[in-house]
């Protein structure tokens, strides 16, 4: 045997992890601390061990902090193991994905075909065999979507196929004895010992029926698992984006449910603006309209009131059609499941909306609490009274002759005599 040649080995992890674990913790080793008598154990483990005990926790010597041994070596071994079960585990993994996106052709059973399953680049046909590495290559590319799922998922595969390995493995353990039993009566003539052949044969048979009903059984509850469990892109929520038609306002995203209403996300944009230090001062439903804008369509489509009006005057102006760029939410609809909405779409809200920010500030008298503010007051000579606040002034009075009457003055209560005379404009949110 040639001692240049690597020696490829491919040995089992699971006999294995007792070596790799730590006796006080039970999991994998960290910073390996080696003791006199001969046991390993994580540094931080043995140390508060021998803070309590002073001794070892397998063999019951006496064991000084003094006379521990830091063991870098079998930390650098039990890194190259995580690594190769890393590698491992990203072989099978990706060898799924492959199985699963490959052609019939490739994936075909070759139990069941006399003909060869692949070639060597010799026995291939000249100028095939790039072009089949290429088309399996490109069939092996993951989307961003089969990229997340691998993320996610790829543990679980590899975990329930060790499972279902211990299980095999165990099946195989029993079997082999009752064939090695029946062997070993197999010589014999003598009616007990052919009584005892035969039980071992209804053994064997019996191992086999319950190894393939466990593994039957195994993967129909995966399966209706995954079934009931495994989250398509129509069941996961949307992030979508909003803006306010006509305003230098983007509400910005907002993660909406499969099962939200119209209601709902109302209610979350109102909350939004809240979280902005402003509040919808007026939300006239019956004149307020969702435009959703699918992702191909931003570039394409010109978004003003006129689009609007078109869409109000077609047949169907809340098409759930996926397939048009531009189609108008109904206001008591559930978007995500009726338009199918994708990721990235923009929902434009036009109508009689108008935020606190947009708005005069309110008249003294609506936004009076003792002791909060104080307020200069002013006389209006067209009005021909006095106690006029500043936001009275400014709006109410605008144009109008008006002096300082008292200023930052300290009122007990909701002062302003403009509401009293019927003066005032700010009484009406909606101007």
């Amino acid at each position: 045997m040639d001692t240049n040649d690597d020696l490829h080995l491919s040995i089992p992890l699971d006999p294995l992890k007792d070596s790799f674990s730590c006796p006080i913790c039970m999991c994998l080793f960290h910073m390996t601390t080696l003791t006199l008598c001969g046991h390993r154990y994580c540094e931080g483990c043995i140390l508060e061990w021998i803070d309590r005990k002073r001794r070892c926790p397998c063999c019951n010597a006496p064991v000084r902090i003094a006379d521990l041994i830091r063991d870098t070596g079998f930390d650098a071994l039990i890194q190259i193991v995580v690594q190769q079960k890393n590698k491992a585990e990203d072989a099978y993994f990706s060898d799924l994905v492959k199985k699963c996106k490959a052609p019939v052709s490739v994936m075909a059973d070759p139990a069941t075909s006399d003909q060869p399953t692949s070639t060597t680049p010799d026995e291939a046909e000249p100028g095939t065999s790039n072009e089949a590495e290429k088309k399996l290559a490109k069939s092996a590319e993951l989307s961003p979507v089969e990229r997340i799922l691998h993320k996610y998922i790829r543990v679980g595969i590899v975990e329930h196929e060790r499972y279902y390995r211990n299980l095999k493995g165990q099946f195989q353990k029993h079997f082999d004895h009752a064939v090695e039993q029946i062997d070993i009566l197999k010589g014999k003539d003598d009616e007990a010992s052919e009584a005892e052949r035969k039980s071992w044969i209804q053994k064997k048979c019996t191992l086999s029926s319950e190894f393939q009903k466990c593994t039957k059984l195994l993967a129909t509850t995966y399966d209706r698992y995954l079934k009931e469990h495994l989250p398509t892109l129509s069941t996961i929520p949307v992030t979508v984006f909003f803006r306010l038609f006509g305003k230098d306002i983007v509400v910005g995203e907002l993660v909406l449910q499969p099962h939200s209403s119209m209601s709902q996300i109302k209610e979350m944009l109102f909350l939004r603006i809240r979280e902005r230090q402003d509040r919808v001062a007026v939300y006239r439903e019956p004149n307020v309209h969702y435009l959703l804008i699918r992702p191909y369509g931003k570039e394409h489509i010109v978004v003003d009131e006129a689009l609007i009006f078109t869409l109000l005057a077609q047949d169907n102006p809340y098409n759930t059609d996926q397939n048009e760029l531009v189609t108008l939410l109904h206001s008591e609809s559930i978007p995500v499941l009726e338009y199918g909405i994708q990721p990235g779409c923009d929902i434009v809200i036009f109508g009689e909306v108008k935020l606190r920010s947009e708005l005069p500030r309110p008249c003294f008298t609506a936004l009076f609490e003792e002791g909060e503010e104080k307020m200069d007051y002013f006389t209006c000579k067209d009005c021909s009274f006095n106690w006029v606040c500043r936001s009275c002034r400014d709006h109410c009075h605008k144009d109008h002759e008006t002096t300082p009457y008292v200023m930052g003055h300290q009122p007990t209560w909701a002062c302003c005599y403009c509401p009293r005379k019927k003066k005032c404009l700010l009484r009406d949110p909606g101007l």
